[in-house]
């Protein structure tokens, strides 16, 4: 007797349950989440970003970004991560339906717009929220929709940029096994360094006959009195100007307005590549003005650099150099 009224109750629990989730799956709102179809970014050619501080345009030709109006190359790293997030969106939960947009940073002085064109085609356009507090999503409105979304994936920050960040910042790149010679210019003192190539080792004697093949010798730099520098501080100063990217770019100026440079460095080989610093122009700069011949533009560099290259010289020139400028 005990058991079936045990049982009974467990019925009617069971019962109760179920009509408690068909009530409350009534009462709750349907929804349906837009399906943002993929793109393919190849076909992107051009993308316009709204920030609330200014409007930016990009676009891209020869398979190169460029910064409208002045048409400034664009750094490809950063416009290839914002069209990685456009390329798929995919939108996890109905957010808000309340239009109160100013909490998710989605009102007009706050949110972000951004569109994306092929051709002359509009295949994206979408406003940026500010991170959701997981972390791991962003708050997101699409056009003719009021309703707030959680769009997957933390993205704001890359389009936070502003024009001039989005310059491309590198002004000196170069091979450095195809350079034959450096000339590094300090102020009057000036070292001429030049590639010599060991001479190949014998290998008359191959592994035939029971001797290793000898490996070809590294080349060395001398200066012009054949004095060998030391290779290590060479490969440090190389690495530190290859793929060199300035602080700033100086706007309103030209390269030829710029004389007498204090440090000067030129690299010699299938190409040459010239990288000249100033002196500040005013006392109060924290950065030195420069031009090079791999960037169309005048820049900044910071006046830590160029004591770092002095010392470089000073170490590489060594005292016959010294001497020489006395």
């Amino acid at each position: 007797m005990r058991a079936k009224k045990e049982y009974l109750i467990l019925i009617a629990i069971i019962i109760a349950a179920g009509l408690y989730l068909v009530l409350h799956k009534k009462d709750q709102t349907q929804y349906t989440l837009p399906t943002i179809a993929k793109i393919e970014i190849d076909t992107v050619t051009r993308l316009e970003i709204k920030t609330p501080a200014e409007t930016i345009g990009l676009y891209k030709k020869d398979k190169q970004w460029f910064i409208a109006p002045h048409d400034f190359p664009a750094d490809g790293a950063k416009v290839k991560g914002m069209l990685f997030e456009i390329e798929e969106i995919v939108l996890t939960d109905l957010v808000s339906e309340s239009k109160a947009y100013v909490r998710y940073q989605l009102d007009d002085k706050q949110k972000i717009t951004v569109s994306a064109w092929a051709e002359d085609k509009l295949i994206r356009d979408f406003a940026i929220g500010k991170e959701a507090a997981t972390f791991q999503h962003t708050f997101m409105r699409l056009p003719e929709n009021p309703n707030v979304y959680h769009a997957r994936g933390d993205f704001r920050r890359k389009f936070e940029e502003t024009a001039a960040a989005l310059r491309d910042h590198e002004v000196l790149a170069f091979d450095p096994d195809a350079l034959q010679t450096i000339r590094l210019t300090n102020g009057g003192a000036t070292l001429q360094l030049k590639r010599i190539e060991p001479p190949a080792p014998d290998q008359s004697k191959s592994e035939a006959d029971g001797l290793q093949l000898k490996v070809p010798a590294e080349p060395v730099w001398q200066t012009t009195t054949g004095r060998s520098v030391e290779p290590a501080s060479l490969e440090s100063f190389l690495n530190a100007i290859n793929n060199l990217k300035c602080e700033n770019y100086i706007a309103g100026r030209q390269k030829a307005e710029f004389k007498s440079p204090q440090f000067e460095i030129v690299l010699a080989g299938k190409e040459t590549y010239t990288l000249k610093l100033f002196a500040k122009e005013n006392e109060k700069d924290g950065e030195l003005p420069a031009i090079s011949s791999y960037n169309a533009y005048p820049f900044t560099l910071s006046s830590d650099r160029l004591q770092s290259w002095q010392k470089t010289f000073a170490k590489l020139a060594g005292k016959e150099e010294t001497a020489k400028k006395e």
